[in-house]
Formats: structure tokens, sequence, C-alpha cells
């Protein structure tokens, strides 16, 4: 304990230098012969000493000695791969030499952290879209708060960068965006408007019903589009052709963050509540209701499907890949140029298992476009009809 071992060497040292020291000193030999200064001395010293052992013993107890730590390790499905491509951790070697272990923590060398509870935290996948060497490092927590040291591998990540394209976005204010196969569709909150994108820096405004006062969130179901009011706190949906209200339902939660289309439901993300909600086109009646983790998404603000999974991005800790089952995080990335409010995302689903995804960053305002593959046992397609 390096705070109570400086106390104990001062206290030896003061103990120890006293009768040494002092009497050396011909002034202090003299002021000595006093009796008064000598028992004064005396306690001057007693004093201090006792002083010295009560920090050294507050010290001790509240900084106490780590007793068998656990061990952290873990295995790679491969050091080396590419960029854009899922690489696989395993940790299930780490242990406990007392009691058991109860969380993960990982850091990917990329800005990125994920801290998971035990069991499924001993796994974990991660997405580098730039080529390079990532020190790739894992700390794990037991049932006595002990944590581990670090266990740490270096990754080889190859391939041209997975970056595709940057582009200034037509505002800062986005609150959604949605890709129809042919354009890419953004929603303004602050002036309540649509932009399509008619070029690589070409936007065409479009305007919305009066009814919006609010948009959060747009979403193409192939045929149609939706949009959420954060204000009235309404799910609309929306003739392409003029944008005109064709029905409407309320929405379940709190403040509604951004939609997704998975074929067949409507996908929606709670900003304030973190809830990831699964809703019946026909009617808005809730399908599937997934609470995320608070600590990984206190803020989650966009989200996207990719043909198997949800892609959620939280405005303080870069963007997950879900399981529309449970929640659960598949996998990780971080925000393209370090953006720390990726406000938006959509999907296109390009071809050859790979797609990408696109990014709008509040901060930097610009639109990324990153080529990421959609790993899974399914192949890319209509999300699950599922019962409550």
């Amino acid at each position: 304990n390096p705070i109570a071992t400086v106390y104990l060497l001062g206290a030896v040292g003061l103990a120890v230098g006293t009768p040494f020291l002092w009497p050396q000193s011909p002034q202090i030999r003299a002021l000595l012969n006093s009796r008064a200064f000598h028992y004064s001395a005396l306690s001057t010293i007693a004093l201090t000493l006792s002083v010295a052992a009560v920090l050294f013993s507050l010290g001790w107890a509240q900084r106490p000695v780590s007793i068998n730590p656990p061990i952290a390790e873990f295995v790679v499905s491969s050091q080396t791969t590419k960029v854009g491509e899922p690489i696989d951790f395993d940790a299930s070697a780490s242990h406990a030499r007392q009691g058991k272990i109860v969380s993960y923590d990982w850091d990917f060398g990329d800005g990125i952290w994920h801290e998971a509870p035990a069991p499924h935290g001993a796994k974990a996948t991660h997405v580098y879209y730039e080529p390079g060497q990532y020190e790739v490092m894992l700390r794990v927590t037991d049932d006595r708060g002990e944590v581990s040291t670090a266990y740490s591998l270096f990754i080889t990540v190859q391939g041209e960068p997975g970056l595709e394209s940057v582009l200034a976005l037509p505002t800062q204010d986005i609150a959604g965006m949605t890709w129809d196969g042919a354009r890419l569709w953004l929603v303004d909150s602050k002036n309540r408007v649509l932009y399509s994108q008619a070029g690589p820096q070409t936007w065409t405004q479009h305007a919305l019903p009066k009814e919006v006062q609010w948009p959060a969130g747009i979403e193409w179901d192939g045929q149609s589009f939706w949009l959420a009011d954060g204000s009235t706190m309404t799910i609309y949906r929306l003739s392409p052709e003029d944008f005109e209200i064709l029905s409407k339902w309320e929405y379940p939660g709190t403040i509604p963050a951004d939609l997704a289309w998975d074929g067949r439901l409507l996908w929606a993300v709670d900003e304030i509540d973190s809830i990831l909600y699964a809703l019946d086109p026909s009617d808005g009646r809730t399908v599937r209701e997934i609470k995320l983790d608070t600590e990984i998404f206190p803020r989650p603000v966009g989200l996207a499907w990719d043909g198997m999974a949800l892609w959620v991005a939280d405005m303080h800790y870069g963007i997950r890949r879900i399981d529309p089952k449970n929640g659960r995080v598949l996998g990780t990335m971080a925000a393209p140029e370090g953006g720390q409010y990726p406000i938006a995302l959509a999907w296109d689903s390009g071809s050859q298992g790979y797609g990408r995804l696109l990014i709008a960053d509040h901060d930097t305002k610009k639109l990324y476009q990153l080529r990421v593959k959609a790993w899974g046992k399914e192949k890319p397609g209509l999300g699950e009809g599922v019962s409550p």
C-alpha cells in the first residue's frame, strides 16, 4: 500500500532520527538542559509519532492491499482481420481465485470500450473500419470488487479503409434518416423539413405536414415513410408522393429518437428510457419491448436495421449492434473521426455480404458512409414475425 508505506517510513524515520540529530546541535543541547523545554520536546515527539500512527492506520484501512485478484485472459478468432469484418474475442479462460467473475471490461484500442456482466460479457465482437495495429486489453472484476491486471493482445487489421465517403450535412439538426434503395432521406428537427439527396452534395427540401411539430426519426418500409413526432408523441405513416398522413398512432414511450424497419415490424428507440420498441405497423401495438443497458446506452439516438440485427448509436459511447430478440450487444464499433454525437443511422444493404452503415454526426456536421459486413447465422432478410 503506497500511502500507508509513506506514513510508516515517516514515523520510523522521525523516531530513529530524533535521538541522533537533536543532541548534535549546540543550540538544541542547550535548550534540552532546560527542564521545561525537555518535557515539551519529548511530548512533541510522542504526539508526532501518535499522529503518524493514526494516519498510517487510516491509510491502510482505506486502501487495503489487493489479495488474490482475478486473472484476465482471452483468445481471439484471428489476430489478423480485414477492415469491416467482425472479429471475435473469448475471455472464458479468465477466472477468479476467490469468488467469481462478475464483469468484463474490454478496451478495443480504437477508442471504444465495452463493459458487460458475466457470463455473456466473456465474449465480444468488434469491427474495425481503419487498417492498422490495435492493442486490445481486458480487465475482469470479481464479486469482491477486486480488479485484475490488464491482459492484452495486438490485432492487425488489413485492407482498404472502410470509410468510403464523408459528406457535409445540409443541416446540423438531424433527427433521423433512411435509405429508400435509391436516395437518402434526412429529417430536420429544428426547421421541420425533409431532405432528399439528389447528388453527392445536392439536397432537395420537402415540407412536412403541419401536424408534425418535432420530427424525431424517419424510416422507409418500401411503400411509405414512417415519422415519429417527439412533441405530440405520435407516429405517422406518410405517403411518398406528397407526404400526406395515411395513418397515425400513439408512441408508447417517453421520447422517440429514431426508427428502423425490419421488413415486418417498425422499431423505435427511446432516448430517455433507453428502450427498444417493436411495433405492429397495422395498429401501433407493442409487439416487443427491450430494455437496453443504460451503462452502455445512457442516451441512444440512432437506429438502423441491417437485415439481421439492429444498430444503435449512443451520443456518448459509440455504435453497437444489437440482438433484436433480447437486446444483447452483438458487436461494437467506434464513431468515425472521433465523432461524439452520432445522431442518426441508416443502412444500405449493398452486395456480396457487405452493407453500408450511414452515420450522421451532430458535432462534426458530416455524413459518414462505412463499409461493414452484416454477420450472423441467417441470411439478410425480413424481420421475425413475433408475438407479444
